[in-house]
């Protein structure tokens, strides 16, 4: 089983740090210095719930790095990612022959906030031996309570204006 606090996989940190994956820090998808690191190819833009989403992949620029590759899905109007699925370079893992995780994002009083986590993995382990499986972590009720939260919050914050 994957121990999530061991490696953090926002991908709107500049960094991520997964040591229990890879020996060195991966460059987020969307961090400051991706251009260096990654090709980026504008795959389809599509209206989702009235509003213009841009479905773009990312691919490393050197099959030899500590990268992603994958797809993330932007709103428009706030660049907001809404939804990523992306992939662990395979040369980069210390263990798993593939590793792909899965974000998706939902929008809480107009803000975006991770609303689920899925993590696949496989591995083998010999000739013959195979080992592989997911993980799913889901936020229902924590968005939820950060929604009931923000939305008392602006009440207190409008009420003492």
């Amino acid at each position: 089983m994957i121990d999530k606090y061991k490696a953090n996989f926002g991908i709107y940190q500049n960094i991520i740090n997964a040591p229990q994956f890879t020996s060195n820090p991966i460059v987020s998808t969307i961090g400051s210095q991706s251009f260096l690191v990654y090709d980026y190819l504008l795959e389809e833009s599509f209206f989702q719930d009235e509003k213009k989403h841009y479905r773009i992949r990312a691919t490393p620029k050197s099959k030899n790095t500590n990268a992603l590759s994958g797809e993330i899905i932007i709103q428009d109007e706030t660049f907001a990612v809404v939804q990523a699925s992306l992939s662990i370079n395979p040369e980069a893992l210390l263990f798993f022959d593939r590793f792909t995780f899965h974000l998706d994002y939902n929008l809480v009083d107009g803000i975006y906030m991770l609303s689920n986590e899925e993590y696949v993995y496989h591995t083998k382990d010999g000739k013959d031996n195979f080992a592989y499986g997911s993980s799913t972590v889901s936020y229902e009720m924590l968005v939820h309570m950060q929604a009931t939260t923000l939305s008392l919050m602006k009440e207190i914050y409008l009420s003492l204006l």
